[in-house]
Formats: C-alpha cells, structure tokens, sequence
C-alpha cells in the first residue's frame, strides 16, 4: 500500500468526525485566546490549538480535491507564520499571520456553510459543522479588527485596565464574539468608520446566519417526519 492510499484511507475514516473534531479545536482556540500571553505555556498552547485547528480544517475539506490543496497551501503557509511568530515577535510577522488565517478560514468558513447547507438530513456532525461555522464568523473578524487596529490603532476606544497588548488577542476574541451575538455591553467601542462598518456587517451576518440556519434545520426535521410517516 502507496503512502498516497495510506493519507486517503485515513481522511476518510475521519470524514463522519471531521466537524466534531473541529468543534472542539475552536473552542479550545477560543477559550485559549482570552488567557494572558505573558505566559509561555499558554502561548504555546494556543499556537498548538490554532495549527490543530488549521489540520482539521484541511481533513475536513478533503473531500474536495481542488479546495483541497488551495487549503493546504494557505494552512501551509499560516502554520509557518504562527511558528515564526511564537519565535520572533515581529510585528511584520504578526500581520502576516493574520491576514493568511483569516483568508484560510473565510475560505473554509464558506466551504463548510455549503455543505451543510446541501445536507438532506440532520445528523450530529451537520449540527457541529453548523456550530463550526458561527465560531469561525467569530474568530474571522477578530483577525479583521487585529488587521485593522495593526494600521490604525485608534479604531477602537478599550477600557484602560484592558488595554495592554498581552491582552489584546482575547480582548478582541471577547469583542468579536459580543457583536456577533448582539449583547453590546459598550465597555469596548469602535471608533473610526471602517471598525463600525465591520461591526454591524458582523452583527447582521450573525443574526441572518443563525435566522437562516434554524429554518433549514426546521424544514430538515419537518422533511423526515413527513416522509416516516408516509412510509
């Protein structure tokens, strides 16, 4: 047996998992991001947990070959950004890393939004492919604000206790998340025009997405009773 058919064989076996496995890397991901960086350890962990959360995305997209080593060279790309940036702490590095994380999972985000969407039924690993998706919106535009404060560090109006760079990771991990959700809580307030814009575009785009995707799964269940009823 080929080391080709080997790779194959277990992408496979992974496919029934794959959203349940990358439920659980973004939520370690998330839960990291809001723990001080001035700590090697939890550093390192959250490096780990982003590259994992990178290898899932890629097994879980291995079902479509082009996309496939489109992901593989963005993950390639990003994984050796985040290691030279947990070596050298190069701001030039830093936004490079961003910039090539969040096109990795917009692309992914999109792919994962598609598939399951063309679902016929509603199985476990549907429902954590959906939760997958409204936590990369999340963590996506945590990369956008991070983007945009790296060009203009007055976009937003933090609270002074919270304002320090050690920090700032899980402080815009907490904002993104807040908008999305729509709690605005106002203790962190967007600034200049273009952090507005990416705030209410994200606030729409969470409410739509979650408005849309209870009716799907709705129709979905409707659509299996229905059909055990005939039978």
């Amino acid at each position: 047996m080929t080391e080709q058919l080997r790779i194959q064989l277990w992408l496979e076996r992974l496919q029934p998992f794959k959203y349940r496995l990358l439920l659980v890397s973004l939520l370690f991901l998330s839960i990291l991001s809001h723990a001080p960086k001035d700590f090697s350890l939890t550093k390192i962990l959250h490096s780990i947990f982003l590259q994992v959360a990178l290898v899932t995305c890629v097994i879980a997209v291995s079902q479509y070959r082009r996309l496939f080593w489109i992901s593989v060279g963005l993950a390639v790309i990003a994984f050796s950004d985040i290691s030279l940036e947990y070596l050298d702490d190069d701001q030039r590095i830093h936004t490079s890393t961003l910039v090539m994380s969040s096109l990795f999972f917009g692309l992914l985000a999109v792919t994962f939004l598609y598939d399951v969407f063309k679902a016929t039924s509603i199985t476990v690993d549907e429902i954590c492919g959906a939760l997958c998706v409204y936590l990369m919106i999340g963590v996506i535009w945590s990369y956008f604000f991070a983007i945009t404060l790296v060009f203009n560090p007055d976009a937003i109006a933090f609270p002074e206790t919270n304002s320090q760079d050690a920090h700032l990771a899980g402080t815009l991990t907490y904002f993104s998340f807040v908008t999305l959700t729509t709690l605005g809580y106002g203790d962190i307030q967007p600034v200049s025009s273009l952090m507005r814009t990416l705030c209410w575009l994200e606030a729409v785009i969470g409410q739509i997405y979650m408005t849309v995707l209870i009716a799907r799964l709705v129709g979905l269940n409707l659509n299996a009773r229905s059909k055990s009823t005939t039978e």
